[in-house]
């Protein structure tokens, strides 16, 4: 539900952002059986693909390197392996190293989308959002799987919404 809402709020704001009159990705929308396969891959096999890669390895990833990075250097060597070990015996993430990582995930993330875009700064920076809102979806629920879900349904809000204004993907021409 939450993927839904997403999903249709982000294409609510889109009305209101400057892009340009055709996107790269429209160029797909012109054949029915491609807009299927669309969908299927744009709500089942792009949404487990990128958020393992980015909400899955990217996130704790540049966490635990930005935690490594904040370790505090001792004035001697035996303070530093001190803070070197309970940085190592800590389980969790700091708020700062979450905020960062979820930063530079989301800016990646909404950079291989820049093509589809038309590397549209306002459709980039939306995309940007969503991007944080599966970051935090992961975080709160530490589930790659939750946020693949959410990730899911917000990309099956665009095809449903697609699907009801050409009537079932027969007039593509209103597109």
């Amino acid at each position: 539900l939450g993927g839904l809402v997403l999903g249709f709020a982000a294409q609510g704001v889109t009305v209101f952002i400057p892009h340009p009159k055709e996107l790269p990705i429209e160029e797909m929308f012109h054949n029915p059986a491609i807009i299927w396969f669309l969908v299927v891959f744009a709500v089942v096999i792009g949404p487990l693909f990128e958020e393992v890669v980015f909400r899955g390895f990217l996130l704790p990833g540049i966490a635990i390197t930005v935690d490594w990075l904040r370790i505090p250097r001792g004035a001697n060597d035996m303070e530093s392996i001190e803070n070197l070990h309970a940085w190592r015996e800590s389980t969790g993430y700091s708020n700062v190293a979450l905020v960062v990582s979820s930063l530079i995930t989301s800016a990646l993330f909404a950079a291989i989308h820049g093509p589809q875009l038309g590397y549209t700064v306002p459709a980039l920076a939306l995309l940007m959002g969503v991007s944080l809102v599966l970051c935090l979806v992961r975080i709160r629920t530490g589930s790659v799987a939750a946020s693949t879900l959410v990730h899911g349904c917000y990309n099956l809000s665009v095809f449903l919404t697609l699907f009801v204004s050409t009537s079932g993907f027969r007039h593509l021409d209103k597109i």
